[in-house]
């Protein structure tokens, strides 16, 4: 299976990347899931992590169907020794929109700081 290039959408001032959905220009009708891939600058990530929800909806991210609920699944986790987002890194949003108007996200920077301490390695 070869990789599909899809076309980024700059809209309501973001871009996004639709992965599901009709194939024509309104997404719409009857395919699910829906899946939207979002490219963020670091201040539009922090106003998506204070509120996904909200994030979504002022952006009208799923216009045919807005989402009622949204739960992050995963993001970058936090220790010693894990490299942190760089500062003013632009992150990569994933939410997965599945009916009944359920969502769930994952989120993780593009570039990283060095970590602090000696990472170990498994073999």
């Amino acid at each position: 299976m070869s990789w599909k290039h899809s076309q980024w959408e700059e809209t309501h001032g973001l871009r996004v990347l639709r992965l599901c959905g009709n194939p024509n220009d309104h997404h719409d009708g009857e395919h699910w899931p829906r899946i939207a891939m979002l490219d963020l600058s670091a201040e539009q990530f922090r106003q998506f992590s204070d509120d996904p929800l909200r994030f979504a909806r002022i952006h009208n991210l799923y216009p045919e169907q807005p989402i009622r609920w949204i739960f992050g699944s995963a993001q970058l986790a936090l220790g010693e020794g894990i490299p942190e987002a760089a500062p003013g890194a632009r992150w990569v949003v994933m939410i997965h929109h599945a009916r009944p108007s359920v969502a769930v996200y994952t989120a993780c920077p593009q570039d990283f700081e060095e970590p602090s301490c000696e990472l170990t390695t498994f073999e």
